[in-house]
């Protein structure tokens, strides 16, 4: 009877790790669709990329959608960024995110994120990720964590060749890597 008792009691500690890791990662999730929602705030685009005020400032996802409706919550806090409306689109195909503003690249995009990088390369879009590497393989900004905290990590050089420029205060926070090196 004991070792039933202890096996039942351990049983019920993993489920417990289990459900904490499960609200952890959700609440990194929460913490990063904000961070999305608010990186159009600290980038400047081509005029001519925001030149029309209806047209709408497009978040979007690549791949699988990590974020279960933070986006779309957050979205009802933040109406508009530059002035235009924000929209929200999961996407599946990289052709079908050239009118992105904003772009998630979901882990579930991890095999095909050199020939993603390659097809975006240049473009006026902000790409996003927490893949690891994603700078250092060419893309913008990266989550990591540090001390349990999300920290963002970018490459200026990247921002340049997209025609896109990160204010000082999205620098200063962040920690500043080239994928020239």
């Amino acid at each position: 009877m004991r070792v039933f008792v202890l096996v039942c009691f351990a049983l019920s500690l993993m489920l417990i790790q289990q459900n904490v890791s499960a609200i952890d990662a959700a609440q990194e999730y929460d913490i990063k669709a904000t961070y999305v929602m608010n990186l159009g705030n600290f980038v400047t685009w081509p005029e001519s990329v925001l030149a029309e005020s209806d047209k709408p400032f497009n978040v979007c996802t690549l791949g699988d959608d990590p974020f279960a409706g933070a986006l779309e919550f957050l979205v009802t806090k933040h109406d508009t960024v530059k002035g235009h409306p924000v929209t929200i689109q999961h996407l599946n195909a990289v052709q079908d995110t050239f009118n992105c503003h904003v772009l998630f690249i979901a882990k579930t995009e991890f095999s095909d994120l050199d020939k993603i990088l390659q097809q975006l390369k240049r473009k006026p879009i902000l790409l996003v990720s927490d893949l690891e590497h994603f700078v250092i393989r060419g893309g913008m900004v990266q989550f990591f964590q540090r001390n349990n905290k999300v920290r963002l990590m970018l490459d200026p050089e990247t921002f340049t060749e997209a025609n896109l420029q990160p204010n000082a205060n999205l620098l200063r926070i962040a920690k500043l890597v080239s994928n020239k090196e």
